[in-house]
């Protein structure tokens, strides 16, 4: 799931981006009125990504809550789908958003 960060960067300049369905539920991101969903299992198994971001010093660009996924039976609204940055791109950030419409 997570590449070797030494080989995406070669000097002190790169930045990373992480864009994707991360299919993890957390209270970190996921909405607080979706709190069934952040079960002890889902906090184990987002235990990885929250390290790898650590490691690299990532932090969300994608306002947490955001809703990325509508469940095609309950109609309900989920936040699987991220966006993690480099934390020094985050004051060049001007917009990240969803558009669920």
């Amino acid at each position: 799931m997570f590449l070797n960060r030494c080989s995406l960067s070669d000097g002190e300049w790169s930045h990373i981006m992480w864009c994707r369905d991360f299919n993890r539920h957390h209270p970190l991101w996921d909405d607080p009125a979706a709190g069934h969903l952040s079960t002890p299992r889902a906090i184990k198994d987002a235990e990885l990504l929250i390290q790898a971001l650590g490691d690299d010093d990532l932090i969300m660009a994608l306002k947490p809550s955001s809703p990325t996924l509508q469940h095609s039976i309950t109609k309900c609204w989920s936040c699987l789908d991220s966006v993690w940055i480099s934390s020094g791109l985050i004051e060049l950030v001007t917009l990240c958003s969803t558009l669920p419409d």
